[in-house]
């Protein structure tokens, strides 16, 4: 796979790589020692003779071999066809003839595993029976019932090549005959046409194997893939192999059910390393006991015997962490001691440096950053919520520098690079699935910063801190709350105005306003920027009014009183804000006139309309703002359910320095004035 990636990247493959005569010539040289495809199982290579595949899957009539010009498409051409399970879905096999160009085999091959170890384990070959299509039919279902490793490696071979040849553009192994009369437009659209059947051809190739093969083949004898050898490629460094990994395990666990779980589980605690956690709730892993009683003082053995059980133990925090994050409303994680230990497994591979035998980047670290985002809402109640957030902000807080930015993500990345697309990945997850949790960890993490930099001691450290050095990673997190989940984020806007303020560029937001430095913010009609004063109104759901001054970057919250004008002002610190009401309800729209001599503030709860006074700093460095006027708006409640929506519970403009105007979601409009 990696191979066709480097060939023709991820775009359309329009010119096939030229193979020269003396490659051709070698063709059979190079795939008879295994060299050029990819290690797909750790149990061992797939080897494989190209012209004598080719005459196995050409016509009893046509025994030539057919050397094509690109050499890449012809190998996988050749993999996919000898792999496939014919003979299970007529109709799916029309279609890899006639769409996708695969040869059907008429004559027998023989598979098998060759491990890392030298041990081989062969699948002897069968006769095919031409005339008898019930015998090929059970032909092809014994080949499922040999041995759960050859399953594996069989079926992560052609769900990984049907991936990567379904993310490319067009790719088929039929020769294009091209109508040269026709027009360009006709030409378009049956380019296009053909795109998304060949598509969808290899999409029901790899969901054959996926997901339907063991309805299909219908025996108690099938030998589906080995679940411990999937969970060892959770966090493959193939993306392709990864996913049909991933895939492949939780397909397994849909089929064999509540009770399969459970057996699993059972069988996998065992291999769980001991949780070691001190007063001060630092957790550290200690190996399982072995019975070592029959094992002599062979150093090697002893290393060996150390060495397997930790891969062990590592197979069984994927193997608990996978079931807790994706069937957790099914087990529920019965013990609850299971699901501690599974939970503080996971963090402590996050947060805790492994040891020296081990690199940071591993793929054991990188399935528990990745099963940490997945089961976020299982983990918590178990977990530091922030030291996780800060942890994984830790790995992706340089991921616009490491990760690519056009769409080659597919190719195969650093140790570095894989983990911080992880942890990105992990951030979003945790944070669409509890996005209060991660709003309200990032605002403590900044009022703590904020607290710590009043200490010049701590000056330097305080550079350092992820809360500074990841500010683009968060505000990417809390843009993309904001485009998936707008009412959330609204929920806690002053929250996220008191993160937003601190990543971004004060320079930047001075010079060209907060509708270039943070567009996603200005989606909300409740916050609004003055370019005069250079300040920021938020209005927020329990009836606040705060005021960010981003050139002295400080905070104001301004109360709502009886009387208008004898409204008090306080000038805060984000850290020390005090919050007390400005509306009798959640303020749906502000907005600061052209001159930001005045604001407007609307709440759907109370129907007021509020018009208030921000005059320039004094002397003594303090802002007088005082509400003038009060409006009660004529407006009909809509129901509770659309007002609870405040995002389009109205909009605020000004027509001109002085009268505002209000316009409310049924498309009425009104007009006050100073």
């Amino acid at each position: 796979m990696q191979l066709l990636w480097g060939e023709f990247g991820p775009g359309t493959v329009q010119e096939p790589g030229k193979v020269s005569t003396a490659q051709r010539r070698s063709g059979s040289k190079i795939f008879s020692d295994g060299s050029f495809l990819q290690r797909l199982n750790s149990g061992g290579d797939l080897e494989v003779n190209t012209t004598s595949l080719q005459y196995l899957t050409s016509p009893p009539g046509d025994r030539k071999l057919v050397r094509s010009e690109s050499f890449l498409l012809e190998t996988a051409q050749i993999i996919i066809s000898l792999i496939h399970a014919w003979n299970l879905d007529k109709d799916l096999d029309i279609l890899c003839v006639k769409k996708l160009g695969l040869h059907r085999l008429h004559k027998a091959v023989s598979f098998g595993l060759l491990s890392g170890h030298g041990y081989a384990a062969f699948m002897l070959p069968q006769m095919y029976p031409e005339n008898s299509c019930k015998d090929a039919h059970k032909a092809s279902m014994k080949y499922w019932e040999i041995c759960g490793s050859l399953t594996t490696q069989n079926l992560l071979t052609i769900i990984s090549l049907a991936n990567t040849l379904m993310s490319m553009s067009n790719i088929t192994f039929l020769q294009e005959q091209g109508d040269k009369s026709a027009l360009a437009s006709d030409v378009k659209t049956s380019q296009m046409s053909k795109q998304s059947q060949t598509k969808h051809s290899w999409s029901l190739l790899a969901a054959l194997h996926c997901i339907l093969l063991p309805d299909l083949v219908d025996t108690s004898f099938y030998n589906g893939p080995t679940l411990h050898h999937l969970a060892n490629r959770w966090q493959d460094r193939c993306l392709e192999v990864r996913e049909a990994a991933q895939a492949l395990l939780l397909a397994e666990m849909r089929r064999i059910g509540k009770s399969g779980r459970k057996q699993l589980i059972t069988y996998w605690t065992q291999f769980m390393p001991n949780i070691l956690e001190d007063g001060n709730g630092t957790v550290s892993l200690a190996a399982a006991e072995l019975d070592l009683s029959a094992v002599n003082e062979d150093e090697p053995q002893l290393r060996k015997i150390k060495s397997e059980q930790r891969n062990m133990e590592g197979t069984s925090i994927v193997m608990f962490g996978v079931i807790g994050a994706e069937f957790s409303s099914d087990i529920e994680f019965d013990d609850v001691t299971l699901a501690w230990h599974t939970s503080k497994a996971l963090s402590h591979l996050l947060l805790n440096q492994l040891d020296g035998s081990l690199s940071a980047n591993v793929p054991l670290r990188r399935a528990a950053i990745d099963l940490l985002g997945r089961g976020f809402s299982v983990w918590q109640p178990y977990v530091d919520a922030s030291a996780i957030l800060l942890g994984l902000l830790e790995i992706s807080y340089d991921a616009d520098r490491i990760l690519p930015s056009d769409n080659s993500s597919s190719l195969p990345l650093s140790a570095t690079a894989d983990a911080c697309r992880s942890a990105r990945r992990a951030l979003s997850l945790i944070a669409t699935a509890q996005p209060a949790t991660f709003l309200t960890c990032m605002a403590k993490e900044v009022t703590r910063y904020n607290a710590a930099a009043q200490s010049a001691q701590s000056s330097n450290q305080l550079h350092n801190s992820v809360i500074v050095r990841a500010k683009s990673e968060i505000l990417h997190v809390i843009e993309n709350l904001i485009d998936k989940m707008p009412n959330s984020v609204a929920d806690l806007l002053l929250e996220t105005m008191d993160v937003a303020v601190h990543c971004l560029d004060a320079s930047v937001v001075k010079s060209q306003g907060l509708h270039v430095a943070f567009p996603a913010l200005c989606k909300f009609p409740m916050v609004s920027y003055c370019t005069h004063s250079r300040r920021i109104c938020v209005g927020s759901k329990n009836g606040n009014l705060a005021f960010y001054e981003i050139k002295q970057s400080k905070a104001q919250t301004i109360p709502f009183q009886a009387s208008p004008t004898a409204a008090m002002i306080f000038y805060l610190k984000p850290s020390s804000k005090e919050l007390i009401q400005a509306h009798h309800g959640a303020v749906a729209a502000v907005a600061f006139s052209d001159d930001g001599k005045y604001l407007a503030s609307f709440s759907p709860n109370d129907l007021k309309v509020n018009l208030w006074h921000t005059s320039a700093s004094s002397i003594f460095g303090s802002q007088h703002t005082k509400c003038i006027k009060t409006y009660t708006v004529p407006w009909k409640s809509p129901g509770s359910e659309k007002i609870n929506n405040v995002t389009k519970a109205g909009r605020i403009t000004w027509f001109d320095n002085r009268t505002a105007a209000l316009l409310l979601p049924d498309g009425t409009e009104s007009r006050y004035k100073l």
